[in-house]
């Protein structure tokens, strides 16, 4: 499947009553406060979204991000990567 941008907003009502699944990328320019809290943010991250509705009529969003930054050790003050 190929990754696609996932849209900056998502209406979560529709996207359980349709069952919905977002599998993309989130430009790595919006982690905005993720660069100003570590040494940088590497690439894009990888997101994958599921929207349903459970038993009890709810929406249940479940997902998953992977994006790559650099930090700071805090004992040798060496930056490495991390995913």
């Amino acid at each position: 499947m190929q990754k696609v941008k996932i849209p900056r907003t998502v209406d979560p009502a529709k996207s359980a009553q349709k069952r919905l699944d977002y599998d993309g990328i989130i430009q790595a320019s919006l982690f905005k406060r993720l660069a100003e809290t570590t040494e940088g943010v590497k690439r894009d991250a990888e997101v994958s979204l599921s929207f349903d509705i459970d038993e009890q009529r709810l929406v249940v969003i479940s997902g998953k991000a992977n994006i790559e930054v650099d930090l700071e050790c805090q004992r040798c003050n060496e930056v490495f990567t991390q995913m």
